[in-house]
């Protein structure tokens, strides 16, 4: 009855009192706020501020500039004064040796030579260019000999010589003795050298009585000219002078540097020259302190080609010039100059020949007016056309002979 009562069982209404609880509740999402806006920039470009900026831009990179300039420059100073502090490490120019180190060393390449043909006999200097026994001397040492012999310094042995070959222009001569394992001597600079620099000299003075001997002094000058005469020119040598004492017998011997190598081969002494005096009388003045030596490196490329049996040019080797002779002698006169003693006025400017050893036709009173086509004004123009020429050249002259006013030409055989 109470069931009914209430209308619903009692089971339904426990059912209906007990909440339901779900597993995954949806909760509430919570409101999201919405994204801050992003501030709005507004660029504006301004002149005068990039310039500034651009001043600033170009100060740093002139500065930046700069210094690597800077370190630059003083790396290159750095490395300049270590050369200039380590030059005598860097430099063989600079590493002399002592007189008795350079004695020690060239004194055994340095020979004795003694020559005879039978009925004279000298001797003189010489030196080991080869450790198979080659030898360097002057060609006026063994000119016309028939017998050499040889000596070595430390050794009583005398080795018997022959000759390789000759120059006697350059006064140039290449032995042979026997053997090997001679010391040979090695050649320096001859062009490098300076005056005043050291200069070292040895052979035999007065031969075998003063053989070896070692004298010391400077290169007095270089590219001295001395000039010998033949028959048909002059020969203008170019010689080393040194005041290191040579005499005769120390002709073919060595003039070696401080480095001690070789840099002339001695080959004249002058002794004396005779001189007129106020009274007329001749005197005789002797020379001191000065010798001569060929250059070697001129030297060495004519004794090279002796070796190898080829022609060096003494010109291109630069030992000395050619200068022909014409056989004459003049000087300078001009247009309306007094012409002979009898008044008359010379027709043209040229050369008046004074003196006349020649049969070409060329005669004392004459005026070259014309050489090879071109005109003589003065005597270096002449001189200096005349020594473009060689001995055996053919050239026209037109002169003016003494007393005549039509000029002759003349053809002319130069070194005639």
């Amino acid at each position: 009855m109470n069931e009914e009562k209430n209308g619903t069982p009692e089971a339904e209404q426990e059912e209906l009192q007990t909440p339901v609880v779900e597993e995954n509740p949806i909760q509430p999402e919570e409101p999201v706020a919405p994204p801050a806006e992003e501030p709005t920039i507004i660029y504006r470009w301004d002149y005068d501020e990039e310039q500034k900026a651009n001043k600033k831009r170009k100060g740093k990179s002139a500065l930046a500039f700069a210094a690597v300039v800077s370190c630059a420059f003083l790396i290159v100073i750095g490395l300049l004064i270590g050369v200039l502090a380590f030059r005598d490490s860097f430099s063989k120019k600079f590493k002399t040796m002592d007189t008795t180190q350079i004695a020690a060393k060239l004194l055994p390449s340095t020979v004795l030579i003694s020559v005879s043909n039978g009925t004279a006999g000298s001797s003189g200097s010489g030196f080991f260019i080869s450790q198979d026994g080659l030898i360097a001397t002057n060609y006026h040492v063994v000119e016309g000999m028939t017998t050499i012999n040889v000596k070595v310094y430390g050794s009583n042995q005398s080795l018997d010589a022959r000759v390789v070959g000759s120059n006697a222009e350059c006064d140039l001569a290449v032995l042979k003795v026997e053997g090997t394992g001679y010391p040979a001597v090695s050649f320096g600079n001859s062009d490098a050298l300076r005056v005043g620099e050291v200069a070292v000299a040895i052979g035999n003075p007065s031969g075998k009585d003063a053989a070896w001997t070692v004298t010391q002094g400077v290169i007095s000058a270089v590219d001295r000219e001395l000039t010998v005469e033949t028959t048909t020119e002059f020969l203008d040598y170019r010689m080393i002078q040194t005041d290191a004492a040579v005499n005769p017998g120390n002709s073919g011997g060595l003039l070696c540097n401080g480095q001690g190598e070789v840099i002339g081969i001695v080959a004249r002494k002058p002794i004396y020259k005779q001189i007129v005096t106020g009274t007329g009388t001749t005197a005789d003045i002797l020379y001191e302190g000065i010798g001569y030596a060929i250059p070697g490196n001129g030297a060495k490329a004519i004794i090279d080609g002796i070796i190898k049996a080829k022609t060096v040019d003494p010109i291109s080797a630069g030992l000395f010039k050619r200068r022909p002779k014409i056989g004459i002698g003049v000087s300078p006169i001009k247009k309306g100059d007094a012409w002979g003693d009898d008044g008359q006025k010379a027709p043209a400017t040229g050369l008046l020949i004074v003196e006349s050893k020649t049969s070409s036709g060329l005669e004392e009173g004459d005026i070259i007016v014309s050489f090879k086509g071109k005109k003589v004004a003065d005597f270096e123009t002449f001189v200096e056309m005349l020594y473009s020429c060689k001995c055996g050249d053919k050239v026209q002259l037109v002169v003016y002979k003494f007393g005549e006013t039509s000029p002759t030409t003349i053809e002319l055989i130069i070194g005639t």
